[in-house]
């Protein structure tokens, strides 16, 4: 009866030990699945910076060449309008009116198209926000909270499980007054 009570005290502390370790290697699982799952939002993240920040450029760049555009039109007008007036002999407020015209227009059309693309870098800010904080979602979602159990712990389940099994397999003697495995 006594190897049976001793059998029953080691199982009970192995089976408390094989939980420690299979608690230890679920949180060590769960950290390698969280460190790949950042990783891989980091990556992402990146990817979707690289694309606003290359958008915003050639948004710059096409508004270069829309001022230029503009700019070249409006110096185009201006000299037409001139070139019209001298040839017809015609000249004094009117043409000079014509000519603010051809100014105030190219003028118009410049500032709508800066307006345009301070409006669309306003934008591309906001996507960057949004692209951080889907970054800490996603990062944060991706944590288990899982945490291996402490040696302490572990210590302390063998030595329930141990206490346990010896009070569930002894009994008191009152003839020796001491607790008896048997």
């Amino acid at each position: 009866m006594c190897d049976i009570a001793t059998a029953s005290i080691i199982i009970a502390g192995a089976g408390a030990l094989q939980q420690g370790i299979q608690g230890i290697q679920g949180a060590n699982q769960a950290e390698r699945s969280f460190e790949k799952n950042k990783d891989a939002a980091t990556i992402a993240a990146s990817l979707q910076y690289r694309g606003v920040s290359e958008r915003t450029l050639q948004e710059r760049e096409q508004l270069v060449s829309e001022v230029a555009r503009v700019t070249e039109a409006s110096k185009q007008a201006l000299g037409t309008g001139r070139l019209a007036a001298v040839e017809g002999g015609v000249g004094g407020q009117s043409v000079g009116a014509l000519l603010d015209s051809f100014r105030v227009q190219a003028a118009q059309q410049i500032h709508d198209l800066t307006t345009t693309q301070k409006n669309r870098e306003t934008q591309a800010n906001t996507e960057r926000l949004g692209i951080r904080e889907q970054l800490r979602g996603r990062v944060l979602g991706g944590f288990q909270g899982v945490q291996a159990p402490s040696p302490l712990g572990i210590g302390l389940q063998i030595a329930g499980a141990a206490g346990q099994a010896y009070s569930q397999n002894s009994y008191y003697d009152p003839t020796t007054q001491t607790r008896r495995i048997g």
